[in-house]
């Protein structure tokens, strides 16, 4: 009862305060998704040195974590020297140290640089829209919170008919507790909040009711499964949750797994549609 009362909560004073954030944009949304970075990326990493002994090089990796953010918010045309810079110093990082793990040091080095700072900055390229697209500011950041909205009731529709009607796992391996029926509801959830969002006028006016059902399904599908693979990645290194920072709702890392997914699927839809467009 009383983990469930401080995640009401949580949910309670932090949902109001990132819409708000997300409204004003700016490097006031910078900042946030930075913390939201540099505590995801930890969290990441720490699983790993703490079950599997593999001490990446997370300060390289959250330092250059937080670059790319910077990058992506003033100076995006150098995206593809921040892949390839911090590439190779990871690599060349393993020449100082020992053989033994080397390429586990790497890799999971690299992998929490890519799963989260380069997936996340996508929502910074989704809040700006306006500077650099025929899009305006007042869309960008409603098409932001109506991603963020939607995936929450994704969650919250997930849960609950899942608890009450969930009989058919969907990955028992990966996450016992989910169900294919909260799954559905979830999908359905999504679709209902997309035509909610596009009827009072939150969607880009360029979407037409068939851009609205295929951002419902971005938005049903893939926070699902941004949620299964941050829990394949615990049940690898045996945790349950990232952390425990956000009081009855585990880490950091836990609350945004789904957004990590669904941000890049969205991004990479509305780049299309606006190529389509114009």
């Amino acid at each position: 009862m009383k983990s469930l009362i401080t995640r009401v909560l949580v949910g309670i004073l932090g949902i109001p305060a990132i819409l708000y954030i997300i409204y004003l944009g700016d490097v006031y949304f910078l900042s946030f998704l930075t913390l939201v970075t540099v505590v995801s990326q930890y969290e990441f990493y720490k699983m790993f040195r703490e079950t599997k002994k593999i001490k990446a090089y997370y300060v390289h990796g959250i330092v250059f974590g937080f670059l790319w953010l910077i990058i992506t918010f003033y100076a995006p045309q150098y995206f593809y020297h921040a892949i390839l810079i911090p590439t190779m110093l990871f690599l060349l990082l393993n020449l100082r140290g020992d053989i033994y793990q080397s390429t586990e040091k790497f890799a999971i080095t690299l992998a929490g640089y890519l799963y989260i700072p380069v997936l996340i900055s996508t929502l910074i390229m989704l809040r700006e829209l306006g500077n650099y697209t025929g899009i305006s500011d007042s869309e960008s950041w409603q098409l932001v919170i109506a991603l963020f909205v939607t995936v929450w009731i994704n969650d919250t529709f997930a849960y609950i008919f899942g608890s009450l009607f969930g009989k058919n796992k969907l990955a028992p391996k990966i996450s016992p507790k989910k169900s294919k029926e909260g799954s559905f509801a979830g999908i359905i959830g999504a679709l209902i909040s997309s035509i909610i969002f596009y009827y009072t006028n939150m969607l880009p006016e360029l979407f037409t009711i068939y851009h609205v059902l295929v951002f419902a399904v971005i938005l049903g599908v893939f926070p699902q499964l941004g949620d299964l693979a941050e829990s394949m990645i615990k049940r690898d290194t045996g945790i349950k949750d990232s952390g425990k920072i956000l009081l009855g709702h585990g880490g950091v890392l836990d609350r945004f797994d789904a957004i990590f997914m669904t941000a890049p699927a969205v991004y990479l839809f509305i780049d299309i549609s606006l190529k389509l467009v114009n």
